[in-house]
């Protein structure tokens, strides 16, 4: 990995981070209604794979137009890396610092609405249903390994974004 990629990576996952920490923010603190919401979930991909593209043309810029795919792959890869730290670092200081058993309460019990909701849009038997709003009652969001977990399917779900971005932006072999 270069140091083109390694600065601006850095530097863009700084940038990718504070975005993804204020529209977290904006939920926990604004409207608890979005945490569910599937366009707000759309939009943050949206913003964290425009920054890994910009990472990407960035690298490709810099080293005179031509990217390997492992070079693009690492400059996306950075980008959405050092994002998602500061994203799942600022999760658990909300629910282990800033909020109260109350607030996370209500959350746990949006969540548990929403998983209902979405198993009965897709046809789930009453019995499979009981089992989730049982197992929603043990269920902790707060938890710090709940959190990691979460973040690391998220990124694992923007790597296979990654593949398919440094793909696309890498320099093709002419024969």
């Amino acid at each position: 990995m270069t140091n083109i990629i390694k600065k601006n990576g850095f530097i863009n996952g700084i940038i990718l981070g504070v975005i993804l920490m204020a529209m977290s923010g904006y939920i926990y603190f604004g409207d608890l209604k979005l945490m569910n919401s599937v366009w707000f979930g759309a939009i943050k991909i949206v913003v964290t794979v425009i920054f890994g593209i910009i990472s990407i043309l960035y690298a490709k810029k810099k080293s005179d137009g031509l990217i390997t795919f492992r070079e693009a792959f690492s400059a996306y890869f950075l980008t959405i890396f050092i994002g998602s730290c500061i994203g799942c670092l600022f999760m658990i200081v909300l629910f282990s610092l800033v909020f109260s058993p109350e607030k996370i309460e209500i959350i746990k019990n949006i969540q548990a609405d929403f998983n209902v909701y979405i198993m009965k849009l897709n046809y789930a038997s009453k019995e499979d249903i009981d089992k989730a709003i049982a197992i929603s009652k043990t269920f902790d969001p707060s938890s710090v390994a709940v959190i990691i977990k979460s973040a690391m399917a998220f990124l694992l779900r923007d790597c296979l974004i990654g593949f398919l971005v440094a793909l696309i932006f890498r320099n093709k072999r002419t024969v």
